[in-house]
C-alpha cells in the first residue's frame, strides 16, 4: 500500500464510513437507519406475538380443556364410581380450568345415586380447591343468600355423610300449562316435545314464554348453541320493549338436562332475557340460583341425545336447529 492510499477513507459497502455514498438513495437511508430497521423488525415480531400467537394458544388451550371435560362426562360405564374416581381426577390434575367443574359433577352424580364413598373421595378433593382459592366468585342464591358454588356443593354432601338423606338433583313434576313444539335439524330432521310449565313459582317467566307461543315469535326462529350445555332459540317481538325479567329462582329447581330456562340477560347478569329461551342437553348446575327454570320436558326426552355437541374436537353434524312450530296444548 502507497502512502498516497494508505490513510485513505475506506468507501466499500460495509465499512461504517459516514462519508460512503452507494449512489442509491433507498440504500443509503437504510445504511444510516439500520439500527432503528432492527428495533422495529423486534417491536413487530413482539406484537405479532402478544396479539396473535399467544390469543391462538389460549384459545387452544380453552378448546382442550373443553375436549377432556367432554370426555371425562362420556366416560363409558360412569367417570365417578368409587373405582373409577382416581384415574378420573388423575386426568384433571393438571386442568385448573375443568378440575372444579369435574368435582362438583360427580359429587352431583354421587349424590344422585346416594354413593356416599364416592362423596368422600368428592368432598376430599372440593374441599382442596376450595382452600387453594378455585372457583371463588362464582356463587348461586339459595335459600341461606349467596354461596360459592363449591361451597353450596360441599355444603350438601357433607350434609348427607354426616346422616342426612340424599336428594336427588331433580325437578318436580310441572303442574301448569304444557306447551308442544317442534324442533328441525339440518332441515330434514324433526323431533316433538312436549313441555310442562312450573307457572306456579315462576310466573312471570312462564307468562313471557306463552306469549311469545301465541304470538307465534317462537316459530321459525334459529337455535345456537350455548356451548354444549343448552340450544338457545331468540324469538321476536315477545318482550323485546322491556328486555328483561327478574328472576324468580327457587331452591329445588335445577338446571338439570331437559329444563327450560331464560338466559342471563346480557350486561346485566342479576336479569333473565326473555327473548333467549334455553332449552338444556345436559345438566348445567352451575346455573342454578342465578336464571329461572320454568319447565322441564315432559315428553321427547330422549331426543335430546341426538342434539348434543361434544366439544371443540369432534365435529359438530348439526349444521342448523330451528324452532318451526310451537302450540298450547292445555
Amino acid at each position: 500500500m502507497n502512502a498516497s492510499t494508505k490513510n485513505a477513507p475506506r468507501t466499500e459497502p460495509g465499512s461504517h464510513n459516514p462519508e460512503f455514498h452507494s449512489g442509491n438513495p433507498l440504500t443509503d437511508w437504510v445504511q444510516a437507519n439500520k439500527g432503528f430497521l432492527a428495533l422495529m423488525v423486534v417491536a413487530l415480531v413482539v406484537g405479532f406475538g402478544l396479539n396473535t400467537w399467544l390469543p391462538q394458544q389460549a384459545l387452544a388451550a380453552k378448546h382442550n380443556s373443553w375436549a377432556l371435560y367432554q370426555s371425562v362426562l362420556s366416560t363409558e360405564g360412569g367417570a365417578f364410581t368409587t373405582d373409577q374416581l382416581p384415574d378420573t381426577l388423575a386426568r384433571v390434575s393438571e386442568d385448573s380450568r375443568v378440575q372444579g367443574w369435574v368435582v362438583l359433577a360427580g359429587i352431583q352424580d354421587a349424590i344422585n345415586r346416594d354413593d356416599r364413598d364416592a362423596l368422600q373421595i368428592l368432598v376430599s378433593e372440593g374441599s382442596r380447591i376450595q382452600d387453594a382459592g378455585g372457583m371463588a366468585g362464582i356463587n348461586l342464591n339459595t335459600p341461606d343468600g349467596a354461596k360459592g358454588v363449591m361451597e353450596n356443593a360441599l355444603g350438601r354432601a357433607n350434609a348427607i355423610l354426616s346422616g342426612a338423606d340424599a336428594q336427588n338433583w331433580e325437578n318436580p313434576v310441572p303442574t301448569g300449562p304444557k306447551v308442544g313444539f317442534t324442533l328441525t335439524v339440518n332441515e330434514t330432521t324433526t323431533y316433538d316435545f312436549v313441555v310442562g310449565l312450573y307457572s306456579d313459582i315462576a310466573p312471570n317467566a312462564c307468562e313471557a314464554f306463552l306469549l311469545s307461543v301465541r304470538d307465534g315469535s317462537l316459530a321459525q326462529r334459529i337455535g345456537v348453541r350455548s356451548g354444549a350445555f343448552a340450544w338457545t332459540i331468540k324469538p321476536e317481538g315477545a318482550f323485546e320493549a322491556t328486555g328483561e325479567l327478574e328472576p324468580e329462582t327457587k331452591w329445588g329447581y335445577y338446571h338439570s338436562k331437559g329444563s327450560l330456562s331464560f338466559g342471563q340477560k346480557s350486561g346485566s347478569p342479576n336479569m333473565c332475557d326473555p327473548g333467549a329461551l334455553e332449552i338444556y342437553l345436559q345438566d348445567a348446575y352451575h346455573l342454578d340460583g342465578r336464571t329461572t327454570v320454568f319447565g322441564t320436558i315432559l315428553e321427547g326426552a330422549e331426543a335430546l341425545e341426538e342434539l348434543q355437541y361434544g366439544g371443540p374436537s369432534q365435529q359438530d353434524d348439526i349444521q342448523s336447529v330451528r324452532l318451526t312450530e310451537a302450540k298450547i296444548l292445555d
